[in-house]
């Protein structure tokens, strides 16, 4: 099975594009954006800012954030992306991507037109207190807009009157009503690790004994640190905790970055880097090298994904061969998706994809837009 680099999922995961997308404000955006995560993810975590260069340039990802948006129903705020970036130059290790940088791309869209259900950054394009419903999980669905407080709630079977993100389904009373929880911050009382666990953060319960599991005593909500003992990856500042099993607890230790020593097979090392024969932390191999990685695994690329032979190779595009994966598969980045049935990589059902309308390509696994079947590879 092909594996994807684990610095694009990590880079990916705050909001998914790279660089080299043009000159659009879009892809300016975009390449901020994507330089700013990679930023935090090697202050926080460490490994090989090199790498996560190579990484993010080999998926191409703003490319096809610039020509989704643009051809999507979806208008850019420039006011909410300067505040975006500037919230992500100062971004602490513990703090989620700010809310702002979903709030980039704004729909245009009014209740009961039609939409795409997914696209990147989160971008939307129906309005502002709406969604897009698709309840036969086609490419595109309608705009339909979220229940207010104090209106009824999840009484019809396709979850139409779903509540706003703001606010939750009483099961009482089945209406809308706001949240009372307040916002976590650092210093709180708690008992256990997920009573620390906010919208824009992820502090640690920790009392005199390091990270509460237990529920059975009392301590303060904290950030990650750089020592002490560990159950998870996110019980550490560097995401990793080397030595837990489910039953025995590890410990962290301060992120490695390139030529730091460290020990086999042990996860010391950061993304993008692996502990090499000479006990040192190094970059991950290229397209054209055998694959290697830590945990006696050598599954992973530095700037490509590792097929069956075991060795490092480009991302497909259109039409070319692939491997499915759990996660990711081996194709583009939301450009093209690893297509089940043919062993190829299709068009995702993006805007601008030229798939899923009646008399195109069905997009990967079949998909056309509402109201349209797949049918000898076309959509009808």
């Amino acid at each position: 099975m092909k594996t994807r680099s684990a610095l694009v999922g990590g880079v990916v995961m705050a909001l998914g594009c790279s660089s080299g997308s043009g000159t659009t404000e879009v892809g300016k955006f975009c390449n901020a954006f994507v330089a700013a995560a990679a930023n935090v993810a090697y202050d926080c975590r460490g490994g090989s800012r090199q790498a996560y260069d190579l990484a993010i340039q080999a998926s191409g990802l703003c490319n096809t954030v610039s020509t989704t948006i643009a051809a999507s129903q979806a208008t850019f705020d420039r006011d909410v992306a300067a505040t975006c970036l500037a919230k992500m130059a100062s971004l602490e290790c513990w703090q989620d991507t700010p809310s702002d940088c979903f709030r980039v791309f704004v729909g245009t869209v009014a209740d009961g037109g039609s939409c795409h259900t997914s696209l990147p950054f989160e971008a939307e394009e129906y309005l502002p207190g709406s969604r897009c419903v698709s309840p036969g999980g086609q490419c595109t669905g309608r705009c339909m807009r979220y229940r207010v407080a104090g209106e009824p709630c999840y009484e019809t079977a396709d979850l139409s009157d779903q509540c706003a993100p703001s606010l939750f389904c009483d099961s009482v009373t089945n209406t809308c009503v706001a949240s009372t929880a307040p916002p976590v911050a650092i210093g709180d009382a708690c008992t256990f690790s997920g009573a620390c666990l906010g919208d824009d953060a992820r502090l640690q319960c920790v009392g005199q004994n390091g990270v509460i599991t237990s529920g059975t005593e009392m301590g303060t909500c904290q950030p990650p640190g750089d020592i002490g003992p560990c159950m998870y990856g996110s019980d550490c500042r560097a995401g990793v905790c080397p030595g837990a099993t489910a039953s025995t607890p590890g410990m962290c230790m301060p992120a490695k970055h390139l030529g730091d020593a460290c020990t086999p097979a042990a996860s010391e090392c950061a993304p993008g880097t692996y502990c090499g024969p000479t006990r040192t932390c190094i970059l991950l191999p290229p397209i054209g090298q055998p694959c290697a990685g830590d945990d006696g695994q050598a599954t992973e690329c530095v700037n490509g994904v590792c097929d069956s032979r075991g060795l490092c190779v480009p991302y497909g595009r259109l039409g070319q061969p692939c491997e499915p994966g759990f996660i990711f598969d081996s194709c583009l980045p939301y450009k093209f998706e690893c297509e089940e049935t043919t062993g190829t990589c299709q068009p995702t059902c993006l805007p601008g994809n030229a798939c899923g309308a009646p008399g195109q390509p069905c997009c990967a696994n079949q998909q056309c837009n509402e109201g349209a079947t797949c049918n000898g590879n076309v959509c009808r």
